[in-house]
């Protein structure tokens, strides 16, 4: 079978799974810290972090999440998950593990909040976790903002990915990446693989702005990008303008 054949039939037969809208519950499920520490927020959610969402429905924090050192805040295990902050931060204190772990589940959202501050990923979502959105999050200070390869059809929306140290958004094929400011990570800005990149704002990131295949980008503003790349490099590689961008000093 063809590996889009193959996808879309795992997508159907995930669909089946939960028929005449059984995907989330009745009431949003809340997660607090007092809550995290006691364990029993899902089925197999074992005492202190991560915090494991092992079933499909809503999840809203109640509180800041700060997990202790080597732990993981929230891991989703489940698919059909999503994952309201509610304005609140999951702090990582430089000592943490992974922030959001998503372990190949698909068709999840997280926003609203902040993950800041974990030695790995803010978010990483694993083969084959596909179709997640990310919207209105704040990502700042962990190793990459968000990394998400070699998933499939992400939605990037509308973020603040921020003084990572390695990449600020990267995804897969047919990855939508919009409205996002990804600026000051220590290496790509946007990476992504195939897919859209519109009207995001990419400043002095330390390898490509944006980088791509097979990727349409337009109405962006790239400024300083490649610090670390020869003088003169080009801020952005593998991509095709759809409309006019802005980039300065060096061309696009």
């Amino acid at each position: 079978m063809p590996a889009r054949a193959s996808v879309a039939a795992a997508f159907l037969s995930a669909f089946a799974l939960f028929p005449h809208g059984s995907v989330a519950a009745d009431s949003p499920i809340v997660i607090t810290q007092t809550k995290a520490a006691a364990g029993g927020v899902t089925p197999g959610d074992t005492a202190g972090f991560p915090v494991t969402i092992s079933q499909p429905g809503s999840y809203v924090l109640g509180s800041h999440l700060l997990p202790p050192s080597n732990k993981n805040g929230i891991l989703v295990t489940a698919d059909f998950v999503d994952i309201d902050m509610n304005g609140f931060r999951l702090y990582g204190g430089n000592v943490a593990g992974y922030g959001v772990y998503v372990q190949g589940k698909s068709f999840g959202k997280i926003h609203d909040g902040t993950i800041a501050n974990f030695k790995y990923d803010g978010i990483r979502i694993l083969s084959p976790g596909n179709a997640w959105t990310v919207e209105k999050m704040q990502i700042v200070r962990n190793s990459s903002g968000i990394y998400a390869d070699p998933s499939l059809y992400m939605r990037i929306l509308s973020n603040s990915v921020l003084l990572n140290f390695n990449h600020g958004i990267y995804c897969g094929n047919s990855c939508h990446v919009e409205g996002n400011t990804s600026s000051d990570n220590g290496h790509i800005g946007i990476r992504a693989l195939t897919g859209t990149v519109l009207g995001n704002t990419v400043y002095s990131n330390g390898f490509f702005g944006i980088l791509g295949a097979n990727t349409g980008f337009g109405n962006n503003t790239l400024v300083g990008n490649r610090a670390n790349g020869p003088a003169g490099a080009p801020q952005v590689s593998g991509v095709v303008a759809l409309h006019p961008n802005i980039c300065l000093p060096t061309p696009c």
